[in-house]
């Protein structure tokens, strides 16, 4: 979230023939919160929808694989060549990917909560933290100098200024696959497992 959430700025910011929409602060700033509403809505309405029709497991695989995608193909839309088309194209790339992403975020959450018995639940979620913390480090040191990297020297796609937001969808990509595969017990808590196994044994 955050290599977006720091990449996609300093994208739109370089010049068109780089790549990016030459656009000044004002306009980076106006974009960046658009995201604002939709997030917001989201996380409060959104997610706990979704949540209660498909599960936090599908929620997690739809969520990351949208954001997988539109990361993927953000760069791809300064193909626009009408100034309005790019702003509409990537206000609902931005708004969208990070939407997805925070529902994922979240889903992710529970899902940790789902995996460990109420002894171990604290450490689960503090480790989980960590992991998170040291994510928000990383990703977009890695992010900017991959695209520092990329977007000099007349590189070729997929060389150039696309390289960071492909590998970026990619791991989105590869999150949806690993919720795929997750077991379908992390949609509910060890708990309510066991109490629902013991009244299955009670009634027989």
């Amino acid at each position: 979230i955050n290599a977006e959430y720091m990449g996609l700025p300093l994208w739109v910011l370089t010049h068109p023939s780089q790549g990016g929409f030459g656009f000044n602060t004002t306009e980076v700033g106006l974009l960046v919160a658009t995201a604002g509403p939709a997030v917001l809505l989201g996380g409060a309405f959104g997610f706990p929808l979704l949540a209660r029709m498909f599960g936090c497991r599908r929620v997690c695989q739809l969520t990351a694989a949208t954001f997988g995608i539109i990361i993927f193909c953000t760069p791809f839309t300064n193909r626009f060549k009408e100034r309005w088309l790019q702003w509409a194209a990537i206000i609902t790339f931005w708004i969208v990917g990070q939407a997805t992403a925070l529902s994922c975020f979240t889903g992710v959450f529970v899902l940790i909560n789902n995996s460990v018995v109420a002894e171990f639940r604290g450490r689960a979620n503090g480790f989980s933290q960590s992991v998170v913390a040291v994510g928000r480090i990383v990703g977009p040191i890695m992010f900017s100098t991959i695209f520092a990297w990329s977007a000099g020297d007349g590189k070729k796609w997929p060389w150039d200024y696309h390289l960071g937001f492909h590998l970026l969808g990619l791991a989105g990509l590869t999150a949806a696959f690993v919720g795929v595969i997750a077991p379908k017990s992390l949609d509910s808590l060890p708990e309510d497992i066991e109490i629902a196994r013991n009244s299955i044994g009670s009634s027989t």
